[in-house]
């Protein structure tokens, strides 16, 4: 496989991204099609080369997009299950494809650690307050852990490797692209800020920072558009 696979994925992720928004069926159809394809293909590789491995690790924004059609909960629950389904799938293959798990999922402990403390704030807030967005307290640090583990700490790493600086371009991209099903508009604003978020993780190789700065932008983007949780 050879860098320039890596951009035509990406370029065909984002139009699948845009199809699944103003075509859903034929949008799911796609992704089921591209992960059928590259599953097909990969199936009888042993050694990987670090570009099959980028490869391979894209597969789980599809992957999350087709097990999302089967999650017909509420919004804290069906985002609780897709974040928790991709941080499942994250671990996994940096097992399978033996990535470094530092930086790269960083020490679970500590996630597990905070969403217990959250989840306790989150049942106060509710029961003793009555606070109506109760259970964000929760679930923002989830959504944050889950995507800086797969984009900052999987994707920026493993895209390190072979395109250096530009992996900072290459994971906004697809994150603002992750995002695009809440509007062209966010698209731009998840971009800028992955812009940042990748530039800070670039530099430090701190996943904690990344962590925290990823928590402060979806507080403040729950707090501007609560309609959100509808």
């Amino acid at each position: 496989m050879k860098s320039t696979d890596f951009l035509w994925a990406i370029t065909g992720i984002f139009f699948v991204e845009l199809i699944l928004n103003m075509f859903y069926n034929v949008g799911f159809l796609l992704y089921a099609i591209f992960v059928g394809i590259v599953l097909i293909v990969m199936e009888n590789e042993i050694y990987m080369n670090k570009e099959e491995k980028i490869f391979i690790f894209l597969m789980i924004i599809p992957i999350s997009r087709l097990a999302e059609v089967f999650i017909t909960f509420d919004f804290f629950w069906r985002t609780l299950i897709f974040y928790l389904f991709i941080i499942f799938l994250v671990i996994y293959y940096s097992i399978k494809l033996k990535v470094k798990s530092r930086p790269f999922i960083g020490n679970p402990a500590y996630f597990i650690g905070i969403a217990l403390i959250t989840g306790a704030a989150g049942i106060i807030a509710k029961y003793a307050f009555n606070f109506e967005f109760a259970s964000l307290i929760f679930l923002i640090p989830v959504i944050a852990y889950g995507e800086e583990i797969f984009f900052r700490g999987g994707l920026q790493n493993l895209t390190k490797e072979s395109f250096g600086v530009l992996s900072i371009l290459f994971t906004s991209f697809l994150y603002a692209t992750f995002s695009m099903n809440l509007g062209f508009g966010f698209f731009v604003v998840a971009f800028g800020v992955s812009l940042v978020i990748s530039t800070v993780y670039y530099f430090t190789k701190n996943l904690y920072i990344a962590f925290l700065l990823n928590l402060i932008f979806h507080i403040i983007f729950f707090i501007v558009s609560p309609n959100m949780l509808n």
